[in-house]
């Protein structure tokens, strides 16, 4: 067998750092691959022509591999359900590069191989989410390896069925339906809805409703299995019975249909599938709905109740519904009988309170939008008044009362709604302060608004929050007192004194919120923020040395700052004071390192690749190998950190 010459210099592949692979195929391929390939799953190997590797590679059955390059990338094919990049692709890069190492020849493999003629077909067809790191010991899938024999066997089925009579084929569907069950219901439907009466049609509908809605539906992401409930037929039924001229039937059934997929969709876990379906087969119920025999105003009505119950956007179909135009009149009943149901909503006490409080809200908007059509424009707003002090609903009372014009009554309840502050949430309460500033923007009220922001910095003091302050101050031109007392407070904790001549901004009258629990001296984090915003490298690296004072190294991961501060100074000095950025990122490797885990050492990985770049363009790379070889000495026994070393190395896998 002739053997390949394929091992200059110029060889790609003999370039390869375990890096290389792990960016093209991921951490968990990777090791994947490697175990194949050690376990000796990569058969057949050789080479072609171009200097494509290719092999059958074991798994359920043999797949065929083949890996080349293209504009000097890696690139892969593989006949396996993934199809590229796969662990398969890495078990065969991984051989290529072991057989080069122990100087052991590699067969050519000729233009026509079977391998090549596979993967020129296509990969097996499979989901785009299929998990390449399936936690089995092999693949679960076993594909057919071209879609030849399922065109075979389809067309010597399709001639045996034609061979025979009328009287054979329902012998043989009779056979069938006796052995399984699915085909026996699907027979007993579809025998169901050919039939002419009205009441027969109606009752294989509602069977049909109770066997697909019987069971929830489910997936199992990693074995890619489940069952999604299929509602075409109840749709195809239910459409037929509309075209027999029964709408108010379906719009019956499709009350059936609610509460039936309702339920099931609530004991399921399928992505939504449940869901689309129910709603597809609801579409059909929203068309008989704008036909059926009932009052416009019952109609109006039977549609909303649909949507205040539904819970899983399964009525989202009804959009077209409210595209027909209703009377004034028909608006003005349904208001009415919104309002008279509005009466028996109660706050429940407890648990139930949240629930019963979002009821009363769903309901009012929907009075809201009746109350508008019918041209009841002056009901709304004490409507609003009534349920904004019942629910906390202030936002939406605050809205009219602004859409209305009355912008000092709005004012008045936004106090209202802030000083309510242990019934509602402080969302809210943002929300409403939010209404409380545009209304003094509006009429350039700079320094009332820069008070506002004030309050919001010293209940929750942040870079943000800061930032806002600053920008009002300076159109209220008083921003070199409010600066200097906002950092004064961040330093010290110190408020500044109302109605003194270090703080120049009025009083808000708007009630103190509790501070979040975070918020507490000392601030240097903020203030760390606060000088990088501004540029300020140098200050912000004296208040980090200064906040790690009094802390070994070992321990600062312990503290409020997090990794993040630690990163981010650490960025910020880089081309300033690249040593220290050089120190810091040391550190936030070795915390990674000591977790002694892959997923650690990838971590690391990140801040070791930052240290080689500044070293690498300060021409230090002789400091830089020393440092991975004393990263390599004291962690010797790490095998997958030290892959990871010598790609940081530089080293190529071959020379592993």
């Amino acid at each position: 067998m002739k053997t390949s010459e394929k091992k200059s210099k110029t060889d790609p592949f003999l370039t390869l750092t375990w890096f290389d692979l792990e960016s093209w195929a991921g951490r968990k391929v990777l090791s994947r691959g490697k175990s194949y390939q050690h376990s000796g799953y990569v058969k057949e190997f050789g080479i072609t022509g171009d200097g494509e590797l290719v092999a059958w590679v074991q798994g359920t059955k043999p797949y065929a591999t083949k890996v080349g390059f293209k504009k000097n990338k890696l690139t892969s094919s593989c006949t396996c359900p993934y199809g590229a990049s796969c662990k398969h692709a890495v078990a065969l890069v991984v051989e290529y590069l072991e057989r080069m190492k122990n100087k052991k020849d590699v067969p050519i493999i000729s233009a026509g191989d079977e391998r090549l003629r596979q993967i020129k077909r296509g990969h097996t067809e499979w989901p785009d989410d299929y998990n390449n790191d399936f936690d089995g010991g092999e693949e679960i899938f076993d594909d057919d390896e071209s879609g030849s024999k399922t065109t075979e066997s389809a067309g010597d089925v399709g001639t045996y069925l034609k061979s025979k009579s009328k009287d054979d084929l329902a012998a043989i569907l009779s056979e069938i339906a006796e052995r399984h069950p699915e085909v026996q219901s699907e027979l007993n439907f579809k025998a169901g809805i050919s039939s002419k009466s009205v009441n027969t049609l109606v009752k294989t509908i509602k069977k049909e409703i109770d066997r697909v809605s019987n069971e929830p539906g489910w997936y199992d992401y990693r074995r890619h299995t489940g069952y999604s409930p299929d509602y075409s037929s109840v749709k195809s039924g239910m459409e037929k019975l509309l075209e027999s001229g029964k709408p108010d039937e379906v719009v019956k059934l499709g009350g059936y249909l609610f509460a039936k997929g309702s339920e099931q969709i609530g004991q399921s876990n399928d992505e939504n599938q449940t869901v689309d379906e129910v709603a597809n087969a609801m579409s059909v119920v929203f068309d008989a709905l704008k036909v059926c025999s009932m009052p416009d105003v019952d109609k109006m009505e039977k549609a909303l109740d649909w949507k205040l119950e539904d819970g899983y956007c399964i009525c989202d179909g009804f959009d077209k519904f409210w595209k027909r135009k209703f009377g004034k009149k028909d608006w003005s009943l349904l208001a009415d009988r919104l309002f008279e149901r509005l009466k028996g909503l109660k706050i429940e006490p407890g648990s139930r309170e949240f629930h019963s409080t979002y009821q009363r809200d769903k309901m009012t908007d929907r009075i809201i939008e009746a109350l508008v059509h019918a041209g009841r424009n002056d009901e709304i707003i004490p409507l609003c008044l009534r349920e904004a002090e019942m629910t906390g609903s202030y936002n939406r009372l605050i809205e009219q009362l602004r859409g209305a014009g009355k912008l000092d009554e709005a004012e008045k309840w936004i106090r209202k709604g802030v000083e309510a502050t242990d019934k509602i949430k402080h969302g809210i309460v943002g929300d409403l302060i939010e209404h409380l500033l545009e209304i003094r923007t509006a009429i350039r009220d700079w320094p009332f608004v820069a008070a506002v922001r004030a309050d919001e910095f010293f209940d929750n003091p942040s870079l943000e929050t800061f930032k806002k302050l600053i920008k009002s101050a300076e159109k209220a031109k008083v921003l070199e007192p409010v600066q200097n007392a906002a950092m004064n407070y961040l330093r010290t904790g110190k408020l500044p004194r109302p109605g003194s001549e270090e703080w120049p901004l009025p009083k808000t009258g708007l009630v103190k919120l509790e501070k979040n629990g975070y918020s507490r001296l000392p601030f240097t984090a903020i203030l760390i923020d606060i000088a990088l915003f501004e540029k300020n490298i140098d200050e912000a690296l004296r208040l980090y040395d200064g906040g790690r004072q009094g802390n070994r190294q070992d321990d600062n991961f312990n503290s409020s700052w997090g990794e993040g501060m630690h990163s981010t100074i650490a960025s910020a000095i880089k081309a300033k004071y690249p040593d220290r950025a050089v120190e810091i990122w040391k550190h936030l490797a070795l915390y990674h390192i000591g977790f002694s885990n892959p997923k650690g050492y990838s971590l690391a990985a990140n801040y070791l690749r930052k240290i080689q770049k500044i070293l690498t363009t300060q021409n230090k790379d002789t400091e830089w190998k020393r440092y991975l070889a004393a990263l390599r000495a004291e962690h010797k026994r790490k095998i997958r950190l030290l892959e990871i070393l010598d790609s940081m190395s530089g080293k190529r896998i071959i020379e592993g």
